[in-house]
C-alpha cells in the first residue's frame, strides 16, 4: 500500500525489471503529480563529471519490464500513469488483472500482453480513503476481480492481505 504521495508514488525508471503483485497506489484526499511513472530514458540528468570538473548533462536509455498483478492505481486526476518510451530499448508492461486511473487511449486496450481484464477509470470505493482505510467497500468494482492464477502462483506471499484476510476462500480474490 503506498498512499498520499503527492508526487510519484512509484517512479520505474532508468529501465530494470518489476512486479508488482496485490499493489495499492494512490494519491488519497490529496491529489498531485501522475502516481506512476514508467520510462526507458533518462534525457539531460545533470551529472559532475569528475573528468572535466563540471556539472554535464547525460542521457540514460535501459531497457523497462513492468508487470502489475491483481492492482490498484488510483487517484482523483485524469491520468495517473504517465509513460516515456524510447525506442532505442525495450519497454514492456503489463496490468494484469488490475483497476487503474488512467487515460484509456494511451493503451492498446486490444494487446492481452499488455492490457489484461483491466477496469479503467472507476472509483475502487475505498471504505474511508480520507481516514486511509483502504479495504475495499462491499460494491467495490474490484470485488472479487482479481486473478486467483496468480494468487496461487506465489501462494505462500500471496495467500494473505494486508489485513491477514484469506484471498482464496470467498468467490475470488479481490484486486
Amino acid at each position: 500500500l503506498i498512499y498520499n504521495a503527492q508526487t510519484n508514488a512509484l517512479r520505474l525508471i532508468e529501465g530494470w525489471n518489476y512486479n508488482f503483485y496485490h499493489l495499492t497506489a494512490s494519491t488519497g484526499k490529496y491529489g498531485g503529480d501522475e502516481i506512476l511513472v514508467m520510462s526507458n530514458n533518462i534525457i539531460d540528468l545533470e551529472t559532475y563529471d569528475e573528468k572535466l570538473d563540471k556539472t554535464v548533462k547525460k542521457s540514460y536509455y535501459e531497457d523497462l519490464n513492468a508487470s502489475f498483478y491483481n492492482s490498484i492505481i488510483f487517484g482523483y486526476s485524469k491520468n495517473e500513469i504517465l509513460l516515456s518510451n524510447d525506442e532505442k530499448k525495450e519497454f514492456n508492461y503489463l496490468f494484469d488483472h488490475c483497476l487503474v486511473t488512467a487515460i484509456k487511449d494511451s493503451f492498446d486496450i486490444n494487446d492481452t500482453n499488455i492490457i489484461n481484464e483491466v477496469i479503467f477509470n472507476e472509483n475502487p470505493e475505498f471504505k474511508d480513503i480520507d481516514s486511509a482505510f483502504f479495504d475495499l467497500d462491499t460494491l467495490s468494482p474490484a470485488k472479487d476481480k482479481a486473478s486467483i492464477f496468480r494468487v496461487n502462483e506465489a501462494l505462500d506471499k500471496l495467500q494473505f492481505d494486508i489485513n491477514g484476510e484469506d484471498r482464496t476462500i470467498d468467490d475470488g480474490p479481490d484486486i
